[in-house]
């Protein structure tokens, strides 16, 4: 089977959505990929090495001059093209923030709008590879609408889309003229598909109800790797790896703030944040409390399943911000399966609406705090009866061996 996966950033597995298409196509024995991407950063997977990649400075340099937009990439970068390449577009994106430029996207929208790399090189690279289905987020920018729309009219090929997040509510409740034109066009390309899949039940509940899509839940598959945990460090090992946005990092905060007025005789935790989120020197220090907690920044994803499993307890952790939540309500944090894999126990900590909480409600073992003031409790009663978390940590497993094993079959269409 060959297989086109399109993404807007490079497939790289160091972040979230690289490690999450490699899981979801790992165990594809004998299929080929190639991969459709719209950045300056080099991909970084094990399972791909045709790749075409279409850029603004490309469309721009195509005003100026007869050079056709777009490059097509084969085999697979070297680590000093990945490493450069993933520093620049660090520095563009923390420029981004640090200054709010906000209009960067605007432009790149307009960019991209303007269909100008949707041209012969593009068509020669599909039809070289010429994949049996193409797969993608169910996105309504352009970068995806224009390519699937475009692969369907012209291509027929097969679409299998993923909804990984749910931008339809926010389209819908900004209520301009652009924000209505994505929702048309969100609508469009999962009318296209042959296959929808989606993060979580209720997304795809809620989204089989607005689009009539029939879609259903796809989740990342379980490695089990690592053993299940047989002793407890000390101090308690808690960690994080994640985003800190959509009111992530207050509620670390807040856990921070816990762990230090806990009052115990000694200190029983010590927290861990590990994320690849741009913040502040002011915020770091909120987040590293001396003896109670550290931010330690970025880690390759390797690294981290080896955090996670020599970790006691592996913190989830949502905002109970009723602005965020109406964000997050429907996501599910690809997390969970890294921490179902780990071998170690799992707190997730968040309002129970949210996908994320209250999956993780109906897995044995596992411990949810619905109300922050609720981690005290938990605290104390872990401190009281460490070895509880073995128990909690070998209940989890059992239930990811049912429920996460890897599914060979969903591809088929």
């Amino acid at each position: 089977m060959k297989i086109l996966v399109l993404t807007r950033n490079a497939w790289d597995d160091t972040n979230s959505i690289g490690n999450t298409i490699s899981n979801f196509f790992s165990d594809f024995k004998g299929a080929e990929f190639a991969n459709i991407y719209f950045r300056s950063s080099r991909p970084d997977n094990n399972l791909c090495d045709k790749y075409f990649r279409v850029t603004e400075k490309d469309i721009l340099k195509n005003f100026f001059s007869k050079e056709k937009i777009g490059e097509k990439i084969i085999g697979f970068p070297t680590k000093d093209q990945r490493v450069k390449a993933r520093s620049n577009e660090k520095k563009l994106i923390s420029a981004i923030h640090k200054y709010n430029l906000k209009f960067f996207y605007t432009i790149s929208n307009g960019l991209f709008n303007s269909k100008k790399w949707i041209n012969r090189k593009l068509d020669d690279f599909i039809k070289e590879f010429d994949p049996d289905v193409v797969f993608s987020f169910a996105k309504s920018a352009p970068q995806y609408y224009l390519t699937l729309e475009h692969i369907h009219k012209k291509f027929g090929k097969k679409i299998v889309l993923w909804i990984a997040d749910d931008e339809y509510t926010a389209l819908k409740s900004a209520n301009t003229k652009d924000s209505l034109r994505s929702v048309e066009r969100l609508k469009y390309i999962i009318g296209a598909a042959s296959k929808v899949y989606g993060c979580s039940k209720e997304i795809c509940s809620y989204y089989n109800g607005i689009f009539n899509c029939n879609a259903v839940p796809l989740y990342k598959s379980c490695r089990f790797v690592q053993p299940v945990r047989t002793a407890v460090n000390t101090p308690i090992r808690i960690v994080y790896a994640g985003n800190l946005l959509f009111g992530r990092f207050k509620t670390l905060c807040d856990i921070v703030n816990k762990l230090s007025d806990l009052n115990l005789s000694e200190n029983k935790f010590f927290l861990e944040i590990y994320s690849n989120t741009l913040i502040s020197e002011e915020q770091k220090r909120k987040l590293t409390v001396d003896g109670i907690s550290v931010f330690r920044g970025q880690r390759p994803y390797e690294e981290i399943k080896n955090i996670f499993s020599s970790s006691d307890i592996l913190l989830l952790v949502e905002s109970f911000e009723k602005s965020e939540i109406v964000k997050t309500k429907y996501s599910f944090s690809t997390k969970i399966i890294d921490c179902l894999q780990s071998g170690s126990s799992v707190l997730a900590i968040g309002p129970k609406e949210i996908s994320t909480i209250k999956y993780v409600s109906s897995i044995p073992g596992a411990a949810v705090v619905n109300d922050i003031n609720g981690f005290e409790n938990f605290a104390r009663e872990i401190a009281d009866n460490p070895e509880s978390l073995l128990t909690c940590a070998a209940q989890i497993r059992k239930f990811a061996i049912e429920h996460h094993s890897p599914d060979y079959d969903w591809l088929n269409i």
